[in-house]
């Protein structure tokens, strides 16, 4: 896991528009319960392109993690 956040970090230290490399970072940032680095990541993502859906089902993870349950429902 270490390897892949490496690997995806450089790939945005290349092009931050990469759209998938940020998802997967938060993907990762939520299965470890991270919601701080979650957060940071969606907001880069939210800049790109706010209409991606998996942007929407991110943050309703990220909502339902810090215990937001009605701000979740409104991302799902």
């Amino acid at each position: 896991e270490i390897k892949e956040i490496q690997y995806l970090k450089k790939a945005i230290s290349t092009d931050l528009l990469l759209v998938d490399a940020w998802l997967t970072l938060t993907d990762i940032a939520l299965k470890n319960k991270r919601t701080d680095l979650a957060q940071q990541y969606l907001t880069a993502i939210k800049y790109i392109n706010s209409q991606n859906y998996k942007y929407y089902y991110f943050l309703g993870l990220t909502n339902k993690q810090q215990g937001f349950t009605e701000k979740a429902k409104e991302n799902f």
